[in-house]
Parts: structure tokens; sequence; C-alpha cells
């Protein structure tokens, strides 16, 4: 990952959805710095307090984008969904058009989607960064929300050449706990899957503090108020407490192909899917819920 940049292309890619985008700005930042490009990119998934539809959005539904592929195209400022604005949209007002990714076609889906663009757009990498941390979870953690959208996507990342998965915040979502982000990134690095990890300076923390008040985000917020030196922590959604820790500035960077191979046994088995759907069934045969099982919860009520 601290490899030379000059000339080299990267998409960076926020994966679990809405406010990821805005925890790939440290990343991004270095590989500029480093004389790197750099395309920014988000899944097209809002929260239900943003967006009331359960589950992420397709292409076929936005206004305000010009398709790249099938699954793929870039988000113009104000886009949106029947009218709901959309985090990508709001981004964009910030960082310019950026990538949307379409995950309602399984994880086959995007990979075709990504190739194709990368093709088109002479992209050399692919480094999808997840805030929090679930994105290495193994699926049977106790306060495991979101494993949907992280595992098809790390899934994808390890379908892809020169992809790179980095988690950003850790521990910000208040998922995972320390013992359990700690214990997955030893069975990463034990099996060599560990790449290396970069801090977060004033200038990424500035930077990042744009996007981050221009959206409706919590675990991309938390490691801004631990880098301002702030004490204690904060209760985020569901009533998960979080804790300030200087550790939420770092990205750590992994071999997707590890983490899938070796630690994430949900992203493992979505690689042939080919829609949301079956992703999702996929995933109740371990036993777990989903956050589109809440989201569809939640608007029944």
């Amino acid at each position: 990952m601290m490899e030379k940049w000059d000339g080299k292309r990267a998409l960076v890619l926020g994966i679990g959805g809405g406010g990821d985008i805005a925890s790939t700005i440290p990343t991004a930042e270095f590989i500029e710095r480093m004389g790197g490009e750099i395309f920014f990119g988000s899944v097209i998934w809002d929260r239900y307090v943003i967006d009331p539809k359960p589950g992420p959005r397709a292409l076929d539904e936005l206004e305000g984008i010009r398709r790249i592929t099938e699954t793929t195209a870039w988000i113009q400022p104000g886009c949106h969904a029947g009218g709901i604005p959309l985090t990508v949209g709001k981004v964009s007002e910030i960082l310019g058009e950026i990538i949307g990714v379409d995950i309602t076609k399984g994880v086959k889906g995007v990979v075709r989607g990504l190739e194709e663009t990368c093709k088109k757009l002479h992209i050399d990498t692919v480094i999808g960064i997840d805030a929090g941390g679930d994105a290495i979870a193994i699926g049977h953690e106790s306060g495991l929300c979101s494993p949907l959208c992280d595992s098809l996507m790390v899934s994808a990342l390890s379908e892809l050449p020169n992809s790179v998965l980095g988690v950003f915040g850790f521990g910000s979502d208040g998922e995972l706990r320390k013992e359990e982000l700690l214990r997955n990134m030893s069975i990463i690095a034990f099996h060599k899957g560990y790449l290396g990890a970069i801090g977060m300076d004033e200038g990424m923390a500035e930077r990042m503090k744009r996007v981050v008040e221009h959206i409706n985000t919590e675990a991309s917020a938390i490691p801004l108020k631990s880098f301002s030196g702030e004490l204690g922590g904060s209760v985020i959604r569901k009533g998960r407490y979080v804790e300030f820790s200087l550790l939420t500035t770092i990205t750590f960077f992994f071999d997707p192909r590890v983490v899938c191979e070796h630690v994430n046994r949900l992203a493992k088995a979505l690689k042939k899917t080919v829609s949301l759907e079956e992703a999702n069934e996929i995933i109740h045969s371990f036993g777990v819920f989903t956050e589109l099982d809440y989201e569809r919860m939640v608007s029944k009520k």
C-alpha cells in the first residue's frame, strides 16, 4: 500500500453505503500526495432515516446521474430518488462528481460494473473503505448490524485484481468490540493479508470535516472528534456507545482475498450471487439478521 503512486489512478470507494465515503478522505489524500489520481465512489445505500425505502437504490431509480455501466454511474450534485435527496448527491456537491455503485445485482453485477469502469477510466486500483470495521467481521459477532452491504462488497473486491480493503474508524460504528476487531486483524495478518496503515493529519481532517458537515453520518464523524482530542465517547444509532480514540483516525489496509477466505465467511458465500435478494437469503442461511431485514421491519411499522 505504501508504494509510489505517480501516474496511477485509484477508485477510492465507500463500501458500507451512506456516509462511508467520508472515511475515504484520508486514503484519497495520501494517494494524491504520492502523485496518484483519485476517483471517489460510494455504494448507493442510505439508512432508513435518510431514505425511507428499504435497501439500496438501483441506478434506474435515480435522477441526476450519467451511466458508466450497468451498475456504475457518475453521480451529479443533487442526485435524488423520487425527490428524496441521497448522500451520494450531497457528497458530489463537495467533491465533484463521484462514482455510484448499484449493488442490487449481487456480487456478479458489482464485479462486472467495476471491471468495465476501471477499463473505461484507466483505473489501476480499487480501494474499498469501510467505516468501523464490520467488513472484517466473521459473521457471528453479537453487535453486527450491517452484514449484507459490507460482505457483498468485500466479496466483490476479492474478485477484482489489484484491489485493497481499508478499515477506517476502528470500532467507530459500535458494531464489533475492540477485542473482536483485534482478533480478526490478527487472523488476517497471520495469513499475510495485512498491507499496512496510514494516519490522519490536519489537512486530511479538514477535508473530511467539510464532507461530514454536509451529510448525515455518525461512524465517519467519530474519528474527527478523536482527532481533535475529545475524551470519553458518544452514543450513536440504536444506543451503541463508541469511545473516542486516536485508533479511529488510522486506516488499516488488508488484502480482500485473504479477508474473504479466512475471516468474512459471509463474503465468501456470496461470490456467485446475481441479486441482492439472493445475497440476503444466503446470509439468512448462516442465521444472521441483516440491515435489509431491519429496514423492512421498520417500514412495516
